[in-house]
């Protein structure tokens, strides 16, 4: 529960069977982790309550999001599709309009040098921006740093997968999109089982969705348990431009 890795836990007390005989049974522990997964905690809330009409459950809550109610779920999804948009945009106008030439990659340390500054302005617009209009309590720094780091690495890999493959290259992210966006709310355990396999196993933004809530509502820093996976992203990027550069040299080579 401390880490993260579960919805909820219920806890029967050793004596539970003897003590359900007498004029004061034990009762059942139960605690719901809200911060894991606004829909997993809705479905808890409504299940504990039901079985909880004779009052033989205590019940308590750790990274509460109640107070949020529907914004719970909807927060980590603005945030992250709101960074996304934006992040792709950018990396093509950047790709666009700082070129590759053949100067040993000097060009692509000029396109990264953007993207870093880029990230960050888009990462803590988005933070300032849904926070000003939702009017939530959340850590601003955390998630903007958080927000940042995932729009470096979308347009890194984005930026480099224009530069190998041309414009089609934007189908990679396109892709990314259209099998990632189902995933930023709905529990691995909901997904049908070819979909985990063949999906969610790899896809980027399923591992972003988790580390957007554990930074919104589980108290973590902007580094959290998606970091590998924004990683994997900067590192295939970062190949692509590299492959890139290779094939630009190889190229000017050959026409001398």
């Amino acid at each position: 529960m401390d880490n993260g890795d579960y919805y909820a836990t219920f806890v029967i007390p050793q004596d539970f069977t003897k003590s359900s005989i007498s004029n004061n049974p034990a009762k059942i522990g139960v605690t719901i982790n809200e911060g894991k997964n606004a829909m997993v905690t809705s479905m808890l809330t409504q299940f504990v309550n039901q079985i909880n009409q004779n009052d033989i459950l205590n019940i308590t809550t750790i990274n509460e999001t109640s107070n949020y109610g529907v914004k719970a779920m909807l927060l980590p999804m603005i945030f992250i599709l709101l960074t996304f948009i934006t992040s792709v945009a950018t990396s093509f106008m950047i790709s666009q309009n700082i070129k590759i030439d053949n100067k040993k990659g000097k060009s692509s340390l000029v396109q990264l040098l953007y993207i870093a500054i880029l990230s960050l302005v888009i990462g803590f617009s988005a933070s300032s921006l849904v926070i000003g209009i939702t009017n939530v309590d959340i850590p601003i720094i955390n998630s903007a740093l958080y927000l940042s780091l995932i729009s470096f690495s979308l347009m890194v890999f984005t930026v480099g997968s224009i530069n190998l493959f041309g414009k089609k290259g934007m189908l990679l992210t396109v892709l990314l999109f259209i099998l990632g966006m189902g995933l930023l709310q709905i529990p691995y355990e909901f997904l049908p089982k070819f979909y985990q396999i063949l999906v969610a196993s790899w896809e980027p933004l399923y591992y972003i969705g988790i580390g957007m809530r554990e930074t919104l509502f589980q108290g973590y820093s902007a580094i959290n348990s998606a970091i590998w996976p924004i990683l994997i992203l900067i590192i295939i990027g970062i190949i692509f431009a590299i492959i890139n550069i290779f094939r630009k040299q190889k190229i000017l080579t050959t026409e001398i």
